[in-house]
Parts: C-alpha cells; structure tokens; sequence
C-alpha cells in the first residue's frame, strides 16, 4: 500500500477514536477520586445504612456510611453524598471498632486545618463539608489495613404534606452536574482534577424507617422501590428487608390519612437556647377559585442528561400543559440544552395553528448537549409582558447543573412579576437547587422522580394553576415573632403552608390571614410550648438558607458571611461555611508514613446520563469526526510522517 495512502488511513482510525472517545464521554461519576500512583488498586467497599424517625413532619435520620480497606495499605477514603435538600446536618461521628470519636463543628477553614493536622500526627479523623446546595463531601482518613471505619451523619429534615398525602424522600444517588463545581471558600484548590478516576463499585443502601403520623393513615407505600411495611393506625415500620437496595435512585415514600383524619393544622414547637420556635402547618380548605387569564411560558430542558425517559415525560407534560390552555390564555416554548429555542417572538393564544406548531416543536426535541439554564431563563422573563395576565413560567428539567447558585440569584432578580413554577424530571433531580429557584421566583416545585406518574403528577399541578387559592397571606400573632419565610407565597390548591417561627415566648395566637376569591380569609391556631427534638435545627436551617439567599442576590459577603457562620454555629450546622470534624486522639500510624488517596462511586441514576458532562451534542461531535475522515481520505487533510 502506498505510503501516503497508510498515512491517510492511519489519520482516518486515529480520527475515529478520537470522535468514538468524545462520543462515548467522560464517566457520569459524582465522586471525587485520586489517581493512584500504583498501575493495581484493590477497592475498598462502602455500605450505605439509613435509620429514619418519623415524628409527624419531622424526621431524624441518621446516614452510616461503612468503609472497608481489603488492601494492605493505610488509606484516606472520599465520598460526595446528596442530603434530603431541607436538611439541617447536625451531627457525625467516627466509630472504629468499638472506639466512638464524636465530631464538632467548625468553621470550614478551621475543621480543614484540623483534619490535616490530624492525618499528618496519623490519626484517624473524618470531615464533611458542604460541597454545595444538599451535596457533602465526607473524607475520612488513616484507615489501616483490614480495618472497618464507620462515619455516621446525622440530620434533621421534614416530612412534606401536599396534594392530601405525606412524602418522605431519601436521595440515594445523583445527577452529575454539568459545567465545573464552585470553589466554596477554596475547598477543592488542592485537588488535581486532571488525574481523576473511577474507583469501586457503587454502593448499596440498606433502610430502616420507623413512622408515627400523628394521625390514623394508610399503608405506607413506595413508588420507587420495593419495601417491607407492617403496621397500622398512625404506627409503621419499613425497610429494604435482608437485601439491600441499589443506590440508582431516590427513595420516595408516602401515606395518605384516612378521609376523616385529614390534617388541617400542625404544631411542632421546641424550647433552645434561651428562646422557643416552632414549625407550624395550615392546610386551608381545598376549594379553588375562579380560573386566571394566564401566559404559560414552558422553558424545557433538551440537555444530554435528560436522555431516555426524562426526555419523555418532559414532552409528554408540554402536551398536556397545551391541552388544558383555554381562548383566554396565551402561551410559549423555549426549549434550551447547550443553546436555546424560542418558539414565538410573542406569546400567542392557543389557536389551532399555533398549537400544531408548539405540538411539532415538542416533536422535533432531542436530548443532547450540555445544560445552559441562564440563557433560556432570561429569554423567557425578557419576553414582552402581557398586563391582562399572570405569567407563569413552569421550568421542566433534572437541575443538573453546578452554577445553581447563580441561577437561583438570575431568578430572584430577572422574574419580576412572573411565577416560575419548577418541575424535576427523573429518578435523581435536584431538588434543593429547584425548589430554591421556585422559592426565589415566588412560585413552587414539583419532583417527578417516577415516570409512570409524569402526567397524573403534572395534571395535578397544571390544575394548580388555573387558579390561587389563598393570595396577599400575613401574619399576626398576640406575642412578637419572627418568621420564615419573611414573605409568605401564595398558595394553590392542594398545597399547604408551612412556616417557621421564633420567639421569647410561645403563647397565646397565632393568625394567618389573606384573601380568599378576592374576599378575606383567616385562620387562627394555638401557640403553646412543646418539645419536639429537631425544631430548631430546622429552623436554623431555615435561617441559614434564608441568608444564603441573601448572599446570592447581593453578593455582600463582608456583610453576611459573620451572619451565616454565627446561625450555623449556633444550632451546630454544616454549610458553606462551616464544616464537621472528628479526631481520634490516639495516633494509628507512624506520622512519617502516608495514606493512598481513594475514592468511592455514587450510585449513579437508573438513567443513561453518558452525555450529561459534555458541552455539545454527541452527534455533532460524530458527524465533525466523520467529515474530518473524509476530509483525509480526499487528501484535503495531509499527514505528515
């Protein structure tokens, strides 16, 4: 064979697995992971235990990770781990064998600088820190060989009540995010992100959860995983049984009270520190009112990570969101993954033609690309408002991104008088970041985590916002109090109100009023003093992301971070800046040796998520790795030996 005619072919093979390599794309991998100087590593393993307490709305949990080293080598293990997105994380502990080392919280530069003090005096120790939004990065160092090391978290969250039924949900895996992670105050400077790699399998999850409901309810039921459930009245007990589950998906589960003992208001209070607060739950009458001339703006997410069933239930909901717009109403489509679409300049009403075309713009969506959320976003606040109606805007997407925060900020700031309404699609959205975005743009947030139930959940919704049921809602009590939020959204039917209160002294009542159909509403609850463990951590909690929101918009950090670091300490919480330690004060290694740095997978989504990283579609990349081929083969491309 000539010689030019081998250089070619060589060019044309090498070219290929170029384009093969950039179409097959980095690992969906949400560990973070060091390379290892030896060419063979022996994985250690990690169990994952979640022992959940069910108080009514509240929840104590508490996560075990349990880390094996089968390998004769001293090892420092790393593993990022979503949080149920409302979560206060209060609590860690280190335990090797039957030594108990409890950890403390401390500001995050402070808990970083003891951890590596430690693990240079060879001590066993372990951090968690906030990576960012309700994922955290646990570490755990000095792990002899054939030692088991258990870490175990613990936190506070709530049970949420909306639709008439109760729902639990626990994130087992996540989405990988696209674009590159924030740096929270330096956190991840000192690695080497471009010696990554995959080390072990993905874990496996065992659960145990134990339910007081306060009120006679169904069975507990799971739409997302196969659960042992006994009991009855408002006492269950549920678990994955002998087997453990695999951690490809969130857990979700729910109970519905029996007809007559629907919940219509709820106390959970809590004496700390000095003052008294309270999580108090109004369920008004679900009786909708007339419906609102509207302009329905749907932003949906054509991005790689949406592939396979996400993608469906997406379209499927953008169909049914067409077919309930009446004469009255108007409506748009941007569709958006590494650039965006507009279907209409202007929104236009829903005439016959004008929903062919939105039917066919539905159609012609494929997910690929990366997940460039800004951009979209703007556009569809940008678009020429109509004074005759209330805009909704419904944003359909997993969230998987890594510039949350900004895009929270983009909503708080550029909505205006719009709603924006979030809808999470697949087994692993992210919740925190979207009901935060909802939150900001005064409206609320859907996860669909099932696909089965896309248009049954989304049917719910869309019937939500034909019309509000309570608007203009405040509140009043006979002692003075503060509350969260400082502003109270508006609220649709099926939905409750929840707000957090602190106070001197709780006593006397508590009024929320608001109007109702455009006439006046009220409703009146007891205030008294309870103890009900986890409240005010909640509260703190509620506090800290309050302020975080601050942050987001005003970028004052001078200001708030003292603010933010103060609460945190105060209820003893991890965020962004502050961070849980624990040391072991006897040394378990020579302080001259050194650990090997490895890492441990997530459970990865029960979805195919191989594009979710990349930045442009995996077809354009084949199809530029083809044309560069033929490019070759005509000899417009010359090798050079």
């Amino acid at each position: 064979m000539p010689s030019s005619v081998q250089s070619k072919c060589l060019a044309c093979l090498m070219l290929i697995l170029v384009a093969a390599a950039l179409f097959v794309g980095p690992s969906a991998h949400a560990g973070l992971t060091w390379q290892s100087a030896e060419a063979q590593i022996q994985s250690p393993a990690l169990a994952t235990h979640y022992s959940s307490e069910v108080r009514g709305l509240l929840v104590e949990t508490t996560i075990t990770q349990r880390f094996v080293n089968a390998s004769d080598d001293w090892l420092e293990g790393t593993y990022t781990i979503p949080l149920p997105d409302d979560a206060a994380l209060h609590g860690l502990t280190l335990r090797i064998g039957e030594r108990l080392i409890e950890g403390e919280v401390q500001l995050r530069q402070q808990a970083r600088v003891t951890y590596e003090a430690a693990k240079l005096e060879g001590r066993r120790t372990a951090l968690v820190e906030n990576q960012q939004g309700n994922l955290f990065r646990t570490r755990v160092a000095e792990v002899a060989p054939g030692e088991t090391v258990e870490v175990e978290l613990r936190l506070s969250h709530e049970v949420r009540f909306d639709q008439g039924r109760f729902e639990l949900v626990l994130p087992l895996s996540l989405v990988p995010r696209y674009g590159k992670a924030p740096n929270l105050d330096g956190a991840f400077s000192q690695l080497n992100e471009a010696a990554l790699e995959t080390t072990g399998p993905a874990p496996l999850a065992s659960i145990e959860l134990w339910i007081d409901a306060g009120v006679p309810v169904r069975m507990p039921y799971s739409s997302t995983h196969g659960l042992k459930v006994s009991g009855s009245g408002t006492q269950f007990e549920v678990s994955s049984g002998a087997v453990p589950i695999v951690a490809d998906r969130d857990l979700v589960l729910r109970w519905e009270p029996e007809a007559a003992d629907a919940p219509s208001a709820a106390l959970f209070a809590q004496e700390f520190d000095g003052e008294q607060f309270a999580l108090v739950m109004l369920v008004p009458p679900n009786e909708p009112g007339p419906r609102l001339a509207r302009e329905l703006i749907l932003v949906l997410d054509t991005s790689g990570s949406m592939e396979g069933v996400s993608m469906d239930a997406a379209k499927a909901s953008a169909r049914l969101a067409l077919g309930g717009l009446t004469e009255d109403d108007r409506f748009n489509l941007i569709a958006f993954s590494s650039n965006h679409q507009l279907l209409f300049e202007q929104s236009r009403e829903p005439s016959a033609d004008n929903l062919a075309q939105a039917l066919g713009f539905i159609e012609s969506m494929r997910a690929n690309g990366g997940t460039l959320m800004e951009p979209a976003l703007a556009t569809a606040f940008a678009i020429p408002a109509d004074d005759q109606r209330v805009r909704q805007v419904v944003f359909v997407t997993d969230g998987a991104v890594s510039n949350e925060d900004r895009i929270s900020a983009q909503v708080g700031t550029d909505a205006g008088s719009a709603r924006l309404f979030a809808v999470g699609i697949g087994s692993a959205p992210n919740a925190h970041f979207l009901r935060k975005a909802a939150e900001l743009g005064r409206g609320t947030a859907l996860m669909v985590r099932d696909p089965a139930e896309a248009q049954v959940r989304m049917g719910e919704m869309l019937e939500q916002l034909n019309s509000p049921l309570l608007t203009r809602l405040s509140i009043h009590s006979d002692v003075p109090v503060q509350t969260l939020p400082a502003v109270l959204p508006d609220l649709y039917a099926g939905q409750s109100l929840v707000i957090m209160l602190r106070a001197k002294q709780l006593s006397g009542k508590l009024r929320v009023e608001g109007l109702r159909h455009n006439a006046s509403w009220q409703r009146e609850l007891a205030l008294r003093v309870r103890q009900d463990e986890g409240v005010a951590r909640l509260y703190g909690r509620r506090l800290v992301g309050s302020l975080e929101d601050q942050l987001k918009l005003t970028r004052d950090e001078p200001a708030l971070r003292p603010l933010i670091e103060s609460a945190a300490l105060r209820f003893g919480l991890a965020s962004r800046y502050t961070s849980f330690v624990a040391v072991d004060r006897t040394p378990a290694r020579a302080a001259d040796g050194e650990s090997r740095k490895v890492a441990f997978a997530n459970g990865q989504p029960n979805e195919p998520y191989a594009f979710a990283a990349t930045a442009t579609g995996w077809p354009v990349t084949l199809l530029f790795g083809v044309l560069v081929c033929l490019l070759a083969l005509t000899g417009r491309v010359r090798w050079h030996d």
